[in-house]
C-alpha cells in the first residue's frame, strides 16, 4: 500500500499517463485547506506554481486559475498541493483536511484516509466477487473507470454492501438485476469512479483486469490482524460456500489462499487445501475448515446472512 506514515498516500492518486489536461485533474476540498495551501505558498506564488506545473506536466496554467485555488473558488489540484508540500509533515497536513476529492464530473467523493476494518472488509469484496476492468470508451477513446461487484445474495447487497460503500466513498452505486433461465437472479453493483478506482489500485494496490491470479492480501506482513480478519471475512463473505464437503473457498491466486490458510490457522481454525485443474489447464486453489463449526461465523464476523443461515444449517447436519 502506498502510505505516508499512517495516511494513505492520497496524492498518489494523480496519474500523469492519463491526467494530461487540467480538467482531467482530481481536485481536493476541505475547510482548513486553502489555509494550508496559502501558508505553504512562496512569496512569488504565481511563478512558482506556473514553473513547476510546466516543469511536471507540460501545461501553462494561467493567473486567473490559480488564483481560483488560492481563493477556494475551485478544488486545488493533488499534483498542486504536492508541488507545495516541503516535507512529510507538509503531506500529513494536508491530507488530513482533505474532506472530499472531485473531478470535472463535480460529485464529492469521500476516501478513507487511514486503514480501517470496514476498508479492509470492502477490500475483501473486492478480492473477493469484484472486478476491475481496463478497457476504453468506443467513442471518445478515453478510459473507462468502472468498479462491479456482482452476486446473488440480494439482501446482503441491499442491506450491507450499498451502505458500506456510501459511508466509505459518498457514492450510492447504480444497480442492475438479471435473471436467467435456470439460474438464481444476480444483483450487480457498479461504480463509474476515478477517483475510487484510482484509490483502490493505485494506493491499496489491487490489481485491476484480470488479476485473480495475483492478487493478494495488501500489506499482509505488516497490516493488524484485525484488518486481516476483515479482509478475509469480506472474501468469504462474498466468495464462500461448500467446497468438498466443508465451508471454504477459492482463488487462482496461489499467494492469497497461503495468506488465508496462514493466518486462520494462527487463529486456531483447522484448514485443508486442494487444487483444481479445469479443462483449460487452469489451476484454482482452494481452501476450507476441516470442521463447520458456530466460531467461524462469530471469529470471522460474517454479515452475509444467506452463508450465515448455510453455516449454521451445516453445523445442524455435521453435529
Amino acid at each position: 500500500m502506498r502510505m505516508i506514515d499512517n495516511f494513505f498516500d492520497l496524492f498518489a492518486l494523480h496519474d500523469a499517463e492519463y491526467d494530461k489536461y487540467p480538467k482531467s485533474w482530481i481536485r481536493a476540498s476541505g475547510k482548513n485547506l486553502n489555509k494550508i495551501f496559502c501558508k505553504l505558498l512562496p512569496g512569488n506564488y504565481l511563478d512558482f506554481l506556473k514553473s513547476e506545473i510546466k516543469l511536471k506536466t507540460g501545461i501553462n496554467i494561467s493567473t486567473q486559475t490559480i488564483k481560483d485555488w488560492v481563493s477556494g473558488r475551485y478544488g486545488i489540484p493533488l499534483i498542486a498541493l504536492e508541488i507545495v508540500s516541503r516535507n512529510i509533515q507538509d503531506k500529513k497536513k494536508i491530507i488530513n483536511s482533505i474532506e472530499y476529492l472531485n473531478t470535472n464530473s463535480h460529485h464529492k467523493i469521500v476516501l478513507p484516509k487511514r486503514p480501517s476494518p470496514d476498508l479492509f472488509y470492502f477490500i475483501g469484496v473486492i478480492i473477493g466477487d469484484g472486478s476491475m476492468p481496463v478497457s476504453i470508451r468506443k467513442y471518445n477513446g478515453k478510459r473507462r473507470w468502472k468498479i462491479a461487484i456482482e452476486m446473488t445474495a440480494i439482501d446482503y447487497v441491499k442491506t450491507v454492501l450499498i451502505p458500506l460503500i456510501k459511508s466509505l466513498f459518498n457514492i450510492k452505486p447504480r444497480v442492475y438485476k438479471r435473471k436467467r433461465e435456470g439460474k438464481k437472479e444476480t444483483i450487480t453493483l457498479i461504480m463509474n469512479s476515478k477517483i475510487v478506482y484510482r484509490f483502490l489500485e493505485k494506493i491499496i494496490e489491487i490489481p485491476p483486469g484480470k488479476k485473480s491470479n495475483k492478487v493478494e492480501i495488501p500489506d499482509f506482513n505488516k497490516i493488524s490482524d484485525r484488518l486481516i480478519m476483515a479482509t478475509i471475512s469480506g472474501i468469504l463473505d462474498t466468495e464462500g460456500g461448500i467446497h468438498m464437503f466443508t465451508f471454504g473457498g477459492s482463488s487462482n491466486s496461489k499467494m492469497l489462499r497461503e495468506q488465508i490458510v496462514e493466518f486462520l490457522c494462527k487463529k486456531g481454525f483447522e484448514m485443508k487445501i486442494w487444487d483444481w485443474i479445469n479443462i483449460k489447464g487452469e489451476r484454482t486453489y482452494s481452501f476450507g475448515f476441516k470442521k463447520i463449526n458456530r466460531n467461524i461465523i462469530k471469529k470471522l464476523k460474517l454479515k452475509n446472512k444467506n452463508l450465515i443461515n448455510y453455516i449454521m444449517r451445516a453445523c445442524e447436519v455435521t453435529g
